[in-house]
């Protein structure tokens, strides 16, 4: 594990201990998202990090399409599997 990496790792153990709270936007600003309350929604940094992780900077509509394109790639499998 490299030293970005490692202080990456400590911060969010951090922010999960410490029960911090993030603002996320739900447009994001580097994609036209104003910084006003019905735009943003407080999350624990823990669960910020990790949706920043999963999904970068896709909005809750994306996310929501990533997600269940994802479930029906894996019920796809299921069928292929059964044959």
């Amino acid at each position: 594990m490299n030293r970005n990496e490692r202080e990456k790792r400590e911060v969010h153990q951090f922010k999960k201990r410490a029960g911090w709270k993030d603002s996320h936007h739900l447009t994001p600003r580097s994609r036209g998202g104003e910084d006003i309350a019905s735009n943003t929604s407080m999350l624990d940094g823990y669960r910020h990090d990790a949706y920043h992780l999963l999904f970068g900077t896709c909005t809750l509509a994306e996310a929501r399409a990533v997600l269940q394109r994802w479930e029906e790639m894996k019920n796809n499998q299921r069928l292929t599997y059964r044959l």
